[in-house]
């Protein structure tokens, strides 16, 4: 259905952002590996540290993951401009559910673009595989992102907010719920 990656070119607001999904993952390790140690060097979350490790030796760290066929869907980097701007990966649980938006990570921006291109393309490729549930899942350290979904996106009017509200509004919330051995907030989008 697919080749080794999927790549799609969007115009918004004077910006090109380039959105590329690989579905071998260790061709975007490198890739990662500089931006989110950027990212991770200049944010003071030392609890999100270790997942987004890659000299860590741990199955769950984002190199391992990267190296090792963690992301079974593929991993999405988006780019604005030419600049990194966000990436997500896209995890198969059990036989019928994918979870999206896996280790997100992204530049702060007043909007939340990575949401805007990744997101609709991990319901998508989700739906094509003929999963029954789609999950985004919510650590401690990112339950800011659960109440932004939630409560405030809802009341934003610009065009980018918009467009991820078009998707996260048919999002259920399920409470916490213990995903791959971590107690977390868990958003489901029913595919069928």
């Amino acid at each position: 259905m697919y080749k080794d990656s999927i790549v799609q070119t969007f115009n918004e607001e004077g910006h090109e952002f380039i959105l590329t999904h690989y579905f071998d993952t260790k061709e975007c390790t490198s890739i990662i590996k500089k931006e989110a140690e950027e990212y991770w060097a200049k944010k003071n979350k030392k609890d999100a540290a270790a997942n987004y490790s890659f000299d860590d030796d741990t199955s769950w760290s984002l190199g391992k993951m990267l190296d090792n066929g963690g992301f079974e869907l593929g991993y999405s980097i988006l780019t604005m401009d030419g600049n990194f701007l966000a990436a997500a990966g896209l995890r198969q649980l059990g036989n019928d559910k994918t979870i999206g938006l896996s280790r997100f990570f992204g530049v702060q921006s007043l909007f939340p673009y990575g949401n805007a291109f990744i997101l609709p393309l991990h319901i998508k490729l989700s739906q094509d595989k003929n999963f029954k549930e789609m999950l985004i899942t919510f650590n401690k350290y990112n339950e800011h992102l659960l109440n932004y979904y939630l409560k405030i996106l809802p009341r934003k009017n610009d065009k980018i907010s918009r467009m991820v509200f078009e998707h996260i509004k048919d999002f259920q919330p399920r409470g916490i719920q213990t995903i791959n051995h971590t107690e977390q907030h868990v958003l489901s989008l029913n595919l069928l």
